[in-house]
């Protein structure tokens, strides 16, 4: 019953919606420039943020280069740096797709080796 009663509401404001928007010619320019306002400015918003991207990322690469050489993890409530030569084995693992126990094996072999 609700449903048939929604139904029947949103039916007659769509009808009631048409009719309105067909007799005011007027609002239409208003609302097309308010659109137009808009796009502009969520262009000119990207363009900005597309201008100072390459700053950024410029700005953030010796950053990501000292976190990646010197990635922290934390073993029962102690962080430890990862050496060079465990993120390297970790790389390997990934790329053979090696997981579980297999990869807790070849963690160790390689870091020995």
């Amino acid at each position: 019953m609700k449903a048939k009663f929604a139904t029947l509401v949103l039916a007659a404001a769509l009808v009631s919606g048409t009719a309105m928007a067909q007799g005011t010619t007027a609002a239409a320019p208003a609302k097309q420039s308010f659109v137009q306002k808009m796009i502009a400015a969520k262009k000119a918003k990207a363009a900005a943020a597309a201008a100072a991207k390459p700053a950024a990322t410029k700005a953030a690469a010796p950053v990501a280069a000292k976190a990646a050489a010197a990635k922290a993890t934390v073993n029962n409530g102690q962080t430890q740096q990862r050496t060079a030569k465990s993120l390297a084995c970790s790389k390997q693992a990934d790329s053979k797709n090696i997981h579980g126990q297999a990869r807790k094996s070849f963690m160790e072999k390689c870091k020995k080796a």
